[in-house]
């Protein structure tokens, strides 16, 4: 889940500050020392909560969606990937069978951006910086899981100020 808690700051604007874990009844058709599904809250320096589930297990194909939930309405997307039919009393959707058909167009562009910016000798993309916080939230995530509790999340790092400038790697 790593790409969420990569996506929850961005989304909001603000990091995240906690971390919490919580391992209902284990699917049966998890693997044996698999705990699956788990639920996981992000909370951010505002109080925003983030629940990421994960559901590895339930064998219907892949989905990624998202909800965000307002005061005044709610957001979503990722639940029409496919067309949606209609039809006696029912309705159905297809379901992306993984991630290679989900995101293989997104991540050919991703590549592509960086390969152009590094060809122009620019940066573009993520940095390192948000590999660290991604990183410390995981390893907040992780204790979270064991301990099975809230547990805080502690950057022993302030932003480097060279992060705040946007100049190109020829200039560095």
């Amino acid at each position: 889940m790593i790409h969420e808690i990569d996506t929850v700051p961005f989304i909001v604007g603000e990091p995240i500050v906690s971390v919490e874990v919580k391992k209902p009844r284990r699917n049966s058709l998890a693997p044996d020392g698999l705990l699956d599904p788990q639920f996981v809250l992000l909370e951010t320096v505002s109080g925003v909560l983030a629940i990421v589930e994960i559901n590895v297990n339930v064998q219907f194909g892949y989905q990624v969606t998202t909800d965000a939930v307002f005061e005044s309405g709610i957001a979503s997307i990722g639940r029409a990937e496919t067309i949606t039919v209609a039809t006696s009393g029912q309705i159905g959707q297809g379901v992306t069978p993984s991630f290679k058909e989900r995101f293989g167009a997104a991540y050919d562009v991703e590549v592509q951006r960086w390969v152009d910016a590094a060809h122009k000798g620019e940066i573009d993309g993520p940095s390192a910086w948000d590999g660290y916080l991604a990183s410390v939230v995981a390893d907040a995530g992780v204790l979270a899981q064991q301990s099975g509790k809230k547990e805080p999340v502690v950057y022993a790092l302030e932003k480097p100020a060279f992060y705040e400038t946007t100049q190109s790697l020829a200039r560095a």
